[in-house]
């Protein structure tokens, strides 16, 4: 029994180093896996029609509004 004890004990801290072995080498390779497109914010404006929010990127902007559609756009121009 006190071998099996033993034997577990053994297992877990050479599974605990490969972790630590394996986090090391992420944070060499310069990152956590991630690109830099995804973990960067992007500014969320509401829609000067309806009031939906949507990322900026993904918005159409005529002179200084936000909208979310095209169609919301030539509501509010006329």
């Amino acid at each position: 029994m006190v071998k099996l004890i033993y034997i577990v004990v053994f297992g877990a801290l050479i599974w605990l180093g490969l972790l630590q072995i394996r986090r090391y080498l992420k944070y060499r390779k310069g990152g956590d896996g991630l690109d830099a497109a995804t973990t960067l914010a992007s500014r969320i404006v509401p829609c000067a029609h309806c009031g939906v929010h949507i990322p900026e990127a993904d918005a159409i902007s005529h002179r200084g509004q936000f909208f979310c559609c095209k169609k919301h756009r030539q509501l509010e121009q006329g």
